[in-house]
């Protein structure tokens, strides 16, 4: 599943089991009107 940025979003866990999520948050690539932001350093 892919929540993008400013997307309203409410999980629920339904199951018997508890609910485990993985979540990655990676810097964007590109400003908002879609030109390419520089690298960053490692």
């Amino acid at each position: 599943m892919l929540i993008q940025r400013g997307e309203t979003h409410e999980i629920r866990n339904t199951g018997r089991e508890p609910l485990r999520t993985l979540n990655v948050y990676v810097p964007p690539a590109y400003t908002d009107e879609g030109d390419e932001l520089p690298a960053g350093r490692a």
